[in-house]
């Protein structure tokens, strides 16, 4: 994934990164510092306090992910079931990488926490807009099938990253599940 930058000219997974490896408690502002080539001082001019600088990290850095699947599942560049992969690599497979480092899984639990503060209920988008994507491409027969469908893809990524060891394989477990739900979907476009 690329850089992610924010309104407040940081570099998003850097900032998350750092909390990652020392957890919010031991993440100093000097490791802020570090991780967003700022001083200290601008990290408190911008943020006013590491707490804050760490929600802000949370938020900014899924809202980011929760984009780029959105713009993802509005393409129609790749088949369908390449498309979905995309967008489940993109939402929970980096997450993979993140519960390898010390304090990932701890940092994984407060982003999906923090995405909640977010205005609008991005999960509930996240479901509405994968539903309308398979009863685009003929994936489903109706809406509320397609979103039950979506809620499975959604859980199954979940269970994946329980799972995973490494990026590679929640994928392939992601590839096997979409596969199966969707054997009939690989045709390119609409």
């Amino acid at each position: 994934m690329g850089q992610m930058i924010s309104d407040a000219g940081v570099d998003v997974r850097n900032v998350v990164t750092a909390f990652a490896q020392y957890g919010f408690r031991k993440t100093s502002m000097e490791d802020i510092a570090r991780a967003t080539n700022l001083s200290r001082q601008s990290i408190y001019k911008k943020f006013g306090s590491k707490e804050a600088c760490y929600h802000w990290a949370l938020r900014a850095y899924m809202t980011g992910l929760y984009e780029q699947v959105f713009e993802l599942l509005a393409q129609d560049s790749q088949s369908p079931l390449d498309t979905l992969q995309a967008a489940v690599d993109t939402m929970v497979g980096e997450g993979v990488e993140f519960s390898q480092i010390a304090h990932g899984a701890e940092l994984l639990d407060a982003a999906m926490k923090a995405v909640e503060a977010v205005p609008g209920n991005l999960l509930e988008e996240y479901n509405e807009r994968m539903a309308a994507f398979l009863l685009r491409y003929d994936m489903a027969s109706s809406m509320a099938q397609g979103r039950e469908l979506a809620h499975v893809v959604i859980t199954a990524s979940r269970g994946a990253l329980l799972n995973a060891v490494t990026r590679q394989a929640f994928s392939d477990d992601m590839g096997r599940v979409l596969r199966t739900l969707f054997p009939r979907s690989r045709q390119v476009g609409h």
